[in-house]
């Protein structure tokens, strides 16, 4: 082999090595998503194929896929949210049963733990602050 040969072969080598390391990098930062699969009223089923199953309580953000229009290159998928959910029970492994809290979602969205609404207080009911309170 002569040496411009040579140093294509490399140069295709390493360019392949790069674009599988960042396409393996893109799908592990996604890893810990799930998908709606089912829709019944306000009851979704969810299921995390490749991420570890939310715990009964967990909050989720729901968000649908969107792909901006590019001339040339091939633009990356973008995500926007639609809602939220609750999970109220943990079926069948991989998936759970939550229930919608806010939103439109559609079949096969993307679902990611929402850990800012998770960690917020859960509201009180109306009788309870009013507990203490006299007529």
């Amino acid at each position: 082999m002569n040496r411009s040969t040579l140093s294509f072969v490399i140069g295709l080598v390493l360019g392949l090595l790069v674009a599988t390391g960042s396409a393996q990098a893109e799908s592990s930062a996604h890893s810990g998503d799930g998908s709606i699969t089912a829709i019944d009223g306000d009851t979704l089923t969810l299921c995390f194929r490749h991420a570890p199953v939310p715990a009964v309580g967990d909050t989720l953000s729901l968000e649908r896929e969107w792909i901006p229009f590019s001339k040339g290159t091939p633009a990356s998928p973008r995500y926007h949210p639609v809602g939220h959910a609750r999970v109220v029970a943990v079926g069948a492994p991989p998936c759970v049963q939550a229930e919608r809290l806010d939103g439109k979602p559609r079949r096969y969205d993307r679902a990611r733990p929402d850990a800012a609404i998770s960690a917020a207080p859960a509201p009180q009911a109306a009788e309870d602050h009013r507990a203490g309170l006299t007529p």
